[in-house]
């Protein structure tokens, strides 16, 4: 008896003699395979499918091939899951993609093909330097680079952000010009802990890169003066507010209302208390009030911070 060779059969006859013909069926194909729209050389690009089923419950897996520039179909992976990174080069200029599920038993299904997308060949932008670290900081940091494309005709756009808040927009970006991406004081001074600062470079094709450059500020004190008024007459009483976050006794609060002396006299006033001035003298051409704070770590705090400032006087 002659078998056609699609009909399986046991390998050894069985207790009697007799072998064994396997009935299988194929795998169903696999219902979709999704290729992205924009595939661009020199990525990598994540082609998926939905998985197929075999109806005598075997083991299923795939295999995916792929065609360049119209040529034959290659295989460029074999196995169970349902997707596949592959990496374009700027040798294809169109790429396309079919899928086949097989059983254990070598049956296979029909193939699903993908729509053949055209390549676009666009290189990143660049961004000098590289990212850094620059550990525990205690002035505003700064960040010198230059940007650059390989694409002549492309537009180039720079987006600085702290923390991923967009802090300044650059449109168009000069090439190879040096740019400073560097925090002001005020924005230092509201900092606290890690922060990252980030460089991005888009070109008009879509591509981008990102420069990072990330921080720690640690702050162990917070010092500052604050005038108030100018007044005509030596102020007599003011009342002081202030939100901040640190322990009571890290705390100190300083008044004063010959701030435009150049030593003022400063006293020593309590938050929320009304203070009145001891000092009623001046060597400058007009009274001023101020205020003076100093905040330290105690009582456990590792992060201190001053929120808001109030003071009102007669």
């Amino acid at each position: 008896m002659n078998l056609s060779s699609d009909i399986l059969v046991s390998d050894a006859p069985d207790s009697e003699g007799y072998y064994t013909i396997i009935w299988n069926n194929a795998p169903t194909t696999p219902p979709s395979i999704t290729v992205p729209e924009d595939v661009r050389s020199g990525k990598g690009l994540t082609v998926s499918w939905a998985a197929s089923v075999d109806p005598d419950t075997d083991a299923v897996s795939y295999e995916l091939e792929r065609r360049y520039n119209s040529g034959a179909w290659s295989k460029i992976y074999d196995g169970a899951a349902t997707q596949f990174s592959d990496t374009i080069t700027t040798a294809m200029n169109t790429v396309a993609y079919r899928v086949r599920a097989k059983d254990s038993k070598a049956a296979y299904s029909a193939y699903t093909t993908s729509p053949t997308r055209t390549v676009t060949h666009n290189v990143d932008p660049t961004v000098s330097g590289s990212d850094q670290q620059l550990g525990v900081v205690t002035t505003p940091p700064s960040f010198q680079y230059t940007v650059n494309d390989g694409d002549a005709g492309d537009t180039l756009t720079i987006v600085e952000s702290l923390d991923g808040v967009a802090l300044k927009t650059i449109t168009p970006a000069e090439r190879n010009h040096q740019y400073t991406f560097a925090l002001t004081a005020a924005q230092f001074a509201a900092l606290t802990g890690p922060h990252t600062m980030t460089i991005k470079v888009s070109d008009s094709a879509g591509n981008s890169v990102t420069r990072t450059i990330t921080f720690t500020r640690s702050v162990s004190i917070i010092d500052f003066d604050w005038k108030v008024d100018d007044t005509s007459a030596a102020a007599q009483k003011i009342l002081v507010s202030m939100r901040y976050n640190a322990h009571e006794d890290g705390v100190t609060i300083q008044v004063c209302n010959n701030y435009n002396d150049e030593e003022p006299t400063w006293e020593t006033a309590q938050l929320g208390l009304k203070h009145i001035f001891s000092n009623s003298a001046k060597t400058a051409d007009s009274f001023a009030v101020g205020v003076r704070v100093q905040i330290t770590k105690a009582g456990g705090y590792e992060s201190i911070a001053c929120y808001s400032l109030s003071a009102s006087y007669i």
